[in-house]
């Protein structure tokens, strides 16, 4: 059940990402689902598992609708992997949670801009900054926070654990 949970976070994630918010954004920007489902679900079981399914979410959309391949993935995985290093020691809190999101979404950006430079596409990047970056933080922030309390909510149950986990490991995580 639990990888039932992480593949319909993927597929619905994935299909907000590029076909509901490009055509319905909220205040001008295009919320990422992906990386706040990966980012709560990182906090909640601390292991990289999340990183790699969600990342599975972003290797579709490069299928789909990328100019180059990685475009999407990698991002995901860098973001991922650098939450689940900074997070494993420490417990964040909603707050935390929030502003790690608001955080991951300024690299995701970076990262987006630095891809399209290498491959030599044109893109303004003030125009990017003021336009979807800016006022996309705040939203990153908030889609965090409401994906990890939907997230904390679902990891209350024993489905969405890792088998190896103990239930005095999962009470100290939650």
């Amino acid at each position: 059940m639990r990888y039932a949970v992480f593949l319909l976070a993927t597929l619905i994630s994935a299909i907000f990402s590029c076909a509901v918010f490009p055509r319905a954004p909220i205040l001008g920007v295009q919320p990422d689902l992906c990386l706040a489902f990966m980012l709560s679900m990182v906090f909640l079981e601390k292991t990289l598992t999340p990183v790699f399914y969600l990342s599975a979410s972003g290797l579709m959309m490069d299928i789909f609708f990328s100019r180059a391949f990685g475009f999407y993935t990698l991002p995901y995985l860098i973001i991922g992997v650098l939450a689940y290093r900074f997070i494993w020691s420490r417990e964040a809190g909603l707050m935390g949670t929030a502003a790690v999101g608001m955080l991951a979404w300024l690299v995701r950006d970076i990262i987006g801009l630095l891809f399209c430079w290498l491959i030599d596409y044109p893109v303004d990047i003030a125009g990017r900054y003021l336009s979807s970056t800016l006022p996309g933080i705040p939203i990153a922030g908030l889609c965090t926070l409401l994906a990890f309390l939907l997230m904390e909510k679902l990891y209350k149950n024993n489905f969405m654990w890792p088998a190896g986990y103990k239930a005095e490991q999962k009470n100290t995580l939650l």
